[in-house]
């Protein structure tokens, strides 16, 4: 038998989201740092909701992205997730989000259901290393690193859909968030991650590095399609939105 998350959801904090995003918002040109290390097997299961299956190895996602010009302005936004299987497709659980713009942060909450969380977030680009944080009142939950960039060819980098919890019409369920991606041009290198115990969860904590890549992208965020039952297997709870007025 195939293992599940063990997350309990009704215990869970999650934003409130009134209703299903139904247009796509297109972002041109936006830098997205990513990097993917191993985490615990127990830590992983923890975090995960029951609807979703654990990956192997158990991995965690740190990402920042950097995007000049949107419909709420120049932002920031640096999150942590974890990696995971809906059925048989790859996805990742958004745990933590930090933006450094509120007006941004509220959409992405309201539309998506990213839980953020306002931050000073910072990115610096040096020829040797590309440096991401989040700063949460003088604490640092996010802190990573990309060292000794390399170009590599555009199709050489993933990202995997988002399942984000929120409170819901239809209740507490799962926002699958999967956006389009350009890339345009991207980077490799060795990752390094900080971690800072009590400021995430420290089932986070990394053991093991595995990937990071800086990339300039184009992203659609999508107009939300299927929402998952989180204390359901993905295969049996899984809906498609039906846009209001259809």
């Amino acid at each position: 038998m195939p293992d599940f998350g063990t997350l309990p959801v009704p215990a869970t904090e999650a934003p409130t989201v009134d209703r299903f995003v139904t247009e796509p918002v297109a972002i041109t040109d936006a830098t997205l740092l990513q990097v993917i290390c191993e985490i615990g097997v127990a830590g992983q299961l923890a975090v995960l909701p029951p609807a979703l299956h654990p990956t192997s190895p158990p991995i965690a996602i740190w990402q920042l992205l950097e995007v000049r010009e949107s419909p709420w302005g120049a932002f920031r936004l640096a999150s942590i997730r974890v990696g995971a299987r809906a059925a048989t497709k790859s996805r990742s659980f958004l745990v933590h989000a930090f933006v450094d713009n509120p007006e941004a942060g509220a959409a992405l909450r309201d539309s998506w259901g990213f839980p953020c969380v306002d931050a000073e977030v910072g990115l610096r680009v040096g020829h040797d290393r590309i440096a991401g944080w989040a700063d949460v009142g003088g604490n640092t939950p996010f802190d990573v690193e990309l060292e000794d960039p390399a170009p590599i060819a555009s199709g050489s980098v993933y990202y995997a859909p988002s399942m984000n919890l929120a409170r819901t019409p239809l209740g507490t369920r799962l926002l699958q968030v999967d956006p389009e991606y350009l890339v345009k041009t991207v980077a490799r290198g060795r990752p390094q991650v900080r971690h800072h115990p009590g400021l995430v969860d420290d089932r986070l904590a990394p053991t093991w590095p595995i990937s990071a890549t800086s990339a300039t992208v184009d992203i659609t965020l999508p107009a939300i399609r299927f929402v998952c039952d989180p204390d359901l297997p993905a295969a049996q709870g899984t809906a498609t939105v039906v846009p209001a007025g259809s």
